[in-house]
């Protein structure tokens, strides 16, 4: 089964240079986290990378005015959750 995981967040050419403009918006604290990373390369892969990069400002200025201190992975999962799983989250920026 190991063999059959893509690794997204490690693919090489254009897409891995549009993850690390992606992962320079994310806070220090959350840059290792292998979900975020997971779930960001995810959103990158299937929305690209100017809905990504709104979807991740949106989530990060709500939590700034909400003064949650929380792992942004569990802001962006509580998100979903909150639209229902599987929803897919608008990408039209706020």
């Amino acid at each position: 089964m190991a063999d059959k995981v893509i690794s997204l967040d490690t693919r090489p050419g254009p897409f891995q240079m549009a993850f690390q403009r992606i992962l320079r918006m994310v806070p220090d604290r959350d840059r290792g986290d292998l979900r975020l990373r997971r779930l960001l390369a995810f959103r990158l892969g299937v929305d690209g990378e100017d809905a990504t990069r709104a979807y991740l400002m949106r989530t990060i200025r709500d939590a700034i005015q909400e003064h949650d201190s929380s792992q942004l992975y569990q802001r962006l999962a509580r998100g979903r959750a909150e639209t229902g799983a599987g929803a897919r989250q608008p990408s039209e920026p706020a």
